[in-house]
């Protein structure tokens, strides 16, 4: 029987408390935090959506079940995202 690594998407979300003059202002300086790394990630999970938003690839023989970066091809398994060879260019 073959092997496939399915990835399920999800959404998350978290609360980041900013100081600012209206909402827009908020949202952009939430982002700023977000972009900048400076918010300490705490998700809490909302959803998962539908089955046609998820991917599924074939594995090849042999290959363990941690994913691998689609852009290097780097295993990503017990790594952050900052640990990859190419995280600065994808950015």
């Amino acid at each position: 029987m073959k092997k496939f690594m399915v990835t399920v998407k999800e959404v998350y979300t978290r609360e980041i408390e900013v100081e600012a003059e209206s909402k827009e202002e908020a949202i952009e300086k939430a982002n700023d935090v977000i972009e900048e790394g400076e918010d300490e990630i705490n998700l809490e999970y909302s959803h998962t959506l539908d089955t046609d938003e998820w991917t599924a690839e074939e594995m090849e023989e042999g290959e363990d079940v941690c994913s691998k970066c689609r852009k290097c091809g780097e295993n990503t398994c017990g790594n952050d995202s900052e640990t990859y060879s190419c995280f600065e260019e994808s950015e």
